[in-house]
């Protein structure tokens, strides 16, 4: 199949094999869990909420730099987990799903 005639994968397409990948886990299926993307985001859920930052809040807008690189970098951890699971789960689609991105970070 060509590539351009791939499904597309999107951000709800991550959000639902985000939870596909849960519940696989979930009934023994899929044997990958992703401990260091458990660990960040209890790092970063802990980090968020935690009224002592790096970069104090109260300072305008550079308050909030610090909590957006610690959310950015656990949406990457995601997305890779989500990829090996898409991989797991169904090659073809793992692959649009990497070009996808590719595509979006390259129109940037």
């Amino acid at each position: 199949m060509p590539d351009d005639k791939k499904p597309s994968v999107g951000f709800f397409g991550y959000v639902r094999a985000f939870v596909r990948m849960w519940r696989a886990f979930g009934k023994k299926q899929y044997r990958t869990f992703p401990w260091r993307t458990a660990a960040a985001f209890l790092f970063a859920l802990a980090y968020l909420f935690d009224p002592f930052d790096i970069v104090p809040d109260y300072l305008p807008f550079i308050g909030y730099i610090d909590d957006a690189a610690v959310f950015g970098l656990l949406v990457a951890a995601i997305r890779r987990d989500v990829g090996k699971f898409l991989e797991w789960e169904n090659p073809l689609l793992a692959g649009n799903a990497q070009k996808t991105i590719a595509d979006q970070q390259d129109k940037r």
